[in-house]
């Protein structure tokens, strides 16, 4: 997230063409450099973060759309497909640690080419559809990372659902002031569902046109009162200093003591705009009568509740998509 506001500070810049070349190739140095100097021992994040960073930085100021560096099509292909493969590259990473797979160079590469064949697939089938879907109707959407999620800055240990409301403050504050936008709808999914659903509470329907969760998360409350998190147990009263994740990550103390006394319906029942809750009976993660509880707060809204559809919706992904995107169009195009 660090990379993109400085982009959006600087982007226009007047470069000569020489020094656009020049920061192109230093942030690219910077990147290759941290793949030298950053390893498993490294502090992350740490001051060894702020290499790639600023390689990334670099490379977005220089606003090099055609050079050699970025012409290539296997790049401008992994590009287009990064963020898919950031999301399927957890599970995967996932997974292998659950069946212990060894940390193999044969087991290493297998697990990149299956991200990437999983983000090409996600890409080509969920992101396009989607994008192509909502640009006819005039709809444009972004995403971005929360605090120490993916490429943005910060520690996850430090990640709360209070601090991640912010973020998304400051994401709606920046979309609603492009010329370009007239109105504006917010969609989270599971804790992102009642990060939106907060948001939503905040902001109110003055701000929101629309909101969409699917199978919001509200029962992360009652996880943190029971200290029981992704089978994790710990005493909730005096919660550890971290929680282990998979993956590597931690959950922080401040997450659980938040956590704790979350107003998350409290906080919602203050959006009185239209609203879409999307759940399935088969989600084990989040039982659906959480999101049938938003429906019971929220009296301008719709309830889709899928028939043995998990907390991924990966019984049919494609009819979880249809449904959302639907209900947005109609909203938006008012």
């Amino acid at each position: 997230m660090f990379e993109f506001a400085v982009y959006l500070l600087f982007h226009q810049l007047s470069l000569q063409p020489r020094s656009r070349t020049l920061l192109e190739g230093a942030g690219f140095a910077l990147i290759l450099l941290s793949l030298l100097v950053i390893d498993e021992q490294a502090r992350w994040p740490g001051i060894l973060t702020l290499i790639p960073v600023l390689g990334t930085m670099m490379i977005l100021i220089s606003s090099q759309q055609n050079s050699w560096l970025t012409r290539p099509k296997i790049l401008q292909f992994l590009g287009n497909i990064s963020y898919s493969i950031y999301l399927w590259h957890w599970p995967v990473i996932f997974f292998s640690s659950y069946l212990a797979f060894s940390h193999s160079a044969l087991n290493i590469l297998f697990g990149i080419a299956l991200s990437v064949f999983l983000g090409w697939l996600s890409y080509q089938w969920i992101e396009e559809p989607f994008r192509q879907k909502f640009s006819k109707h005039g709809i444009a959407s972004i995403r971005f990372d929360f605090n120490g999620h993916g490429e943005s800055e910060g520690d996850f240990a430090k990640m709360t659902v209070l601090n991640e409301i912010e973020d998304a403050k400051k994401v709606y504050d920046y979309v609603a002031a492009l010329p370009y936008v007239n109105s504006v709808a917010v969609t989270g999914h599971s804790q992102g569902g009642v990060v939106a659903s907060m948001l939503a509470g905040e902001l109110g329907s003055d701000k929101l046109k629309a909101v969409v969760l699917m199978a919001p998360a509200a029962v992360l409350r009652e996880d943190a009162i029971r200290g029981s998190v992704f089978g994790k147990s710990f005493d909730p009263l005096d919660p550890p200093e971290a929680v282990d994740m998979f993956g590597g990550k931690k959950l922080g103390a401040d997450y659980i003591r938040s956590a704790f006394s979350l107003p998350i319906y409290e906080t919602a029942a203050n959006y009185d705009g239209p609203a879409l809750i999307v759940h399935g009976t088969g989600d084990r993660v989040v039982p659906y009568t959480y999101g049938e509880r938003y429906h019971q707060i929220w009296k301008n809204s719709e309830l889709q509740i899928l028939d043995g559809f998990d907390h991924g919706f990966s019984q049919n992904i494609y009819r979880a998509d249809a449904i959302v995107s639907n209900y947005l169009i109609k909203e938006l195009c008012k």
